[in-house]
């Protein structure tokens, strides 16, 4: 680099050191300019370090800036304006998911950091911090802090290490136990089982419902995989009938104890057993059921799954003097795969006629005795035992029949492509029973389902129309058209065409919603257009709307929206289309008043959803213009 001196060079030892202190200057000086580039360097980072912590510091302060202006805005806000006891209030409506339970501590959390007077009332309502779920057990410890005094639901599940985490902070904090959730799990032993359920049932003073769940067994490896086969479990007497006099709600899942009469005492107002399908071994017999049931008889809930009586050949004599009559029972919900499990069940329990009550018969076979037997069992039961009972709603799904009593009065019909029950068989279905559908509000459900290749191809017109003659037309409200995805490709469906449609649904007096999904939309808007387009072309004013004359509320499901201009879709629904029967139906005085798209696909850069909620109203708002208005007497 700064020169090299071999033998070969023909130089005295003088020039050789002259050569050398030349290369130790040239050196010297590269490592000061060297030095002098890095603290040039180090200046120009403490000057950029300068100019971050000065931009760091305007950020802050912006930031800052931004939540007191925030603050400032939520401060008018209509809900900041609510007094504290109000927003309690709404708290207190929102702490129940769909299913009744109360939330987990878990989802308030997020409550807590919207803004400060939130996190002040939640943080004070002890109430929203009363169901624990351990998986970490310091957040119990501070939903615990902040339920003060209000009773806890722990709930127990997971491996043996939660289980005893779990146990652990109930025994420290028995005294404030309201409820308990007990599940088990295949690593947790009977004698774990028993030995938490004593501890915890035994030592709680203020324990008001307990729910036991015991699902174990044995795991087989299989070639795709392996099978969990459960196998009922039964609960020592001594484990739960030391202190449980003080229960009022009992909730037994997998469990065969009904000898053990010492666990059902009179205190008890909600009761559920659920057992599973395969349980033949756990479900009672008629004499076991009976005990049972005098032994609670001020019984308010009472839900039992696929743990009904066995079904077994009594004398009559037997049921009328061990029928039981449940005086105070205001719900009752039972379900069933026997027919025969039914009509045992109805023969052995009476209740009062202003029970609600939900049956659920899922039928193995699909056959007309069953399907008879199943009706006939609860249909006999209210002729002969009640005056009014509140049977209103019959929901016949195939291939299982569902019978559900409620209070929304009407009658609902399910249809499923490639399994559907013939008009003889529902005839004869309906001809045995006490069941008149011509006092019923109709709600139809049709659904066409995939099909194997291999099946032959229905045409769901013929089907619909075969439907339609079965019940009474006038009565229809509802309709439901669904038209799942397709197997296969190669699927040839033979769909309603629009006007099949439009002479099928649109003739019916009383229709007041419509229901379809992505497979049915367009067929459905073009129905809808073509109906409109033949009464627009009519003189207005001198004949009644002729077709979906009560039409006021439409639901599509996941429909396919298209603008025209992109590539042909059999399925998707053009927004120009939705724009002109919505404007037509306002044109003939036929106002569609709900128009709901949920879920739509296909909305690309041409549109938004804002911008088609937009396309919408204008229709509408056009629609109202153009409307022709009535006439002023010039009087």
């Amino acid at each position: 680099m700064y020169g090299r001196i071999s033998l070969q060079d023909n130089i005295s030892i003088g020039e050789a050191f002259r050569h050398v202190k030349k290369a130790i200057k040239q050196h010297k000086t590269t490592i000061k300019q060297h030095k002098a580039t890095v603290e040039q360097h180090r200046a120009t980072i403490l000057a950029l370090k300068s100019q971050i912590a000065d931009l760091q510091s305007k950020s802050r302060l912006h930031k800052a800036s931004i939540l007191a202006l925030k603050s400032q805005s939520n401060d008018y806000t209509p809900i900041s304006r609510l007094p504290p006891e109000v927003l309690f209030r709404i708290f207190l409506f929102a702490q129940r998911n769909d299913d009744g339970r109360m939330l987990p501590y878990s989802a308030w959390i997020r409550l807590t950091h919207v803004i400060r007077r939130w996190r002040d009332i939640a943080v004070n309502s002890s109430i929203l911090w009363t169901e624990l779920h351990f998986g970490n057990i310091r957040w119990c410890e501070e939903a615990f802090r902040r339920s003060k005094d209000a009773g806890l639901v722990i709930n127990v599940r997971g491996s043996t290490r939660q289980h005893r985490e779990a146990v652990n902070f109930a025994l420290r904090h028995i005294a404030h136990i309201r409820g308990l959730y007990i599940y088990d799990t295949n690593d947790v032993s009977q004698s774990v089982w028993n030995r938490l359920c004593y501890e915890l049932v035994e030592t709680a003073p203020r324990l008001e419902f307990l729910n036991l769940t015991f699902v174990s067994g044995s795991t087989y490896p299989k070639t795709f995989g392996a099978i969990h086969e459960p196998y009922p479990y039964r609960v020592r007497e001594d484990v739960l009938k030391v202190k449980l006099q003080r229960l009022r709600s009992l909730w037994l899942t997998g469990f065969d104890n009904w000898d053990s009469r010492a666990i059902f005492h009179p205190a008890l107002v909600h009761l559920t057993i659920e057992q599973y399908t395969d349980f033949r071994q756990a479900k009672p017999t008629a004499e076991q059921f009976v005990l049972v049931m005098k032994e609670m008889p001020y019984l308010e809930y009472l839900h039992l799954a696929y743990s009904l009586p066995i079904a077994a050949h009594q004398s009559d004599s037997f049921f009328a003097v061990n029928s039981i009559y449940l005086s105070h029972l205001q719900a009752l919900y039972i379900i069933s795969d026997k027919s025969q499990e039914v009509e045992t069940f109805f023969q052995l329990v009476t209740f009062p006629p202003d029970a609600a009550i939900k049956v659920d018969c899922f039928l193995d076979d699909f056959s007309t005795i069953e399907c008879t037997n199943a009706i006939t069992a609860i249909s006999r039961s209210y002729s002969s035992k009640f005056h009014c009972p509140r049977f209103r709603v019959l929901d016949l799904e195939q291939p299982s029949y569902t019978l559900e009593p409620g209070l929304c009065d009407y009658f609902q019909f399910r249809l499923y492509r490639d399994r559907f029950p013939t008009s003889q068989v529902i005839n004869s279905i309906f001809a045995d029973t006490d069941v008149d559908v011509r006092n019923f509000n109709l709600d139809l459900y049709l659904e066409w389902t995939a099909q194997k290749p291999s099946k032959p191809v229905l045409d769901m017109t013929l089907i619909v129309r075969s439907v339609f003659s079965l019940f009474p037309l006038q009565n229809i409200r509802q309709a439901y058209l669904g038209i799942a995805d397709p197997l296969y490709e190669d699927e040839d469906v033979v769909l309603l065409n629009p006007k099949a449609l439009l002479d099928t649904f649109g003739r019916l007096p009383e229709l007041r919603t419509f229901i379809t999904g992505t497979y049915a939309c367009k067929t459905f808007i073009e129905a809808l257009e073509l109906g409109s387009n033949i009464q627009h072309n009519i003189s207005s004013g001198s004949i009644e709307h002729i077709y979906f004359p009560k039409l006021f509320s439409i639901f599509l499901y996941k429909p396919r929206i298209t603008n025209g201009n992109s590539a042909p879709n059999p399925i998707a629904v053009e927004i120009e289309s939705l724009q002109n029967c919505l404007l037509q139906r306002y044109k003939n005085s036929a106002e569609i008043k709900n128009f709901i798209l949920v879920n739509p696909a296909g909305l690309g850069p041409w549109i938004s959803a804002e911008m088609l909620r937009k396309t919408v109203f204008d229709a509408v708002q056009n629609a109202k213009e153009c409307k022709p208005q009535p006439q002023q007497d010039s009087s």
